[in-house]
C-alpha cells in the first residue's frame, strides 16, 4: 500500500532563452504557461494538485532542506511550511530507523478540501522512499530549466537542485520498473 507519491507529469515549457532571472524561484513561472499539466502528490490516498507556474515557484525553497536533512541524517526532526495560496500546509516530520513520520496541517489547496486531508493528516512512511518520491519532480524541473534557455544568475540555486537529485538513487512508484 503506498500512502504517499509524486506524479511529475509532462508540462509545457515556455521558451526563455536570452533571460536572466535571479533565483531558481523566478525562473519557474516564467517557464511554466498558466494553462500546462500539474504534478500530484498523492497524500494518505487524497491526490493534491502542485501548479509548476503557482505552486512550485514558492514551494521550491522549502524542498532542498528538507531533503538533505533526510539524505544527511539517520534521524532527527524537520518543521516547515509550504506558503503557496493553493498549496498551504505545515509539515513536522520526525524520522529514526528508516521510518518518516510527517504531521501536517493542511489550510489551504487546490480545490478546498484540506479538511479531507486534515482527517489524514499524519503520514507515516519510509524515509528512503519519501526521498525517491521527489526524484521525477526534481529531474523535470531540471529538464524544464535546461529545455527552456532561462539564465538564472544565482547558479547555486540550480547547483543545488542538481546535486539533489543526482544524490537521490532512484525514482520513486510511478518511474520505476519492477
Amino acid at each position: 500500500m503506498y500512502d504517499f507519491a509524486i506524479q511529475a507529469s509532462n508540462p509545457t515549457v515556455i521558451s526563455a532563452t536570452g533571460q536572466r532571472v535571479k533565483t531558481l524561484a523566478s525562473a519557474i513561472p516564467a517557464i511554466f504557461p498558466v494553462t500546462t499539466e500539474e504534478a500530484y502528490m498523492l497524500w494518505n490516498r487524497v491526490p493534491v494538485r502542485i501548479s509548476y507556474k503557482y505552486d512550485l515557484y514558492v514551494l521550491i525553497d522549502d524542498i532542498p532542506p528538507m531533503l538533505s536533512q533526510l539524505l544527511d541524517r539517520d534521524a532527527g526532526t524537520h518543521e516547515f511550511g509550504w506558503g503557496s495560496s493553493t498549496f498551504s500546509a505545515r509539515w513536522q516530520l520526525n524520522w529514526s530507523e528508516g521510518q518518516l513520520r510527517i504531521a501536517a496541517r493542511w489550510r489551504s489547496v487546490a480545490g478546498g478540501y484540506e479538511s479531507l486531508l486534515n482527517t489524514r493528516s499524519e503520514l507515516v512512511f519510509g524515509q528512503n522512499d519519501f526521498v525517491y518520491e521527489w526524484k521525477a519532480l526534481l529531474a523535470c524541473l531540471l529538464r524544464c530549466i535546461d529545455t527552456s534557455g532561462i539564465h538564472i544568475t544565482r547558479e547555486q540555486d540550480l547547483a543545488t537542485i542538481r546535486e539533489l537529485e543526482a544524490a537521490i538513487p532512484r525514482f520513486g512508484r510511478y518511474y520505476t520498473q519492477e
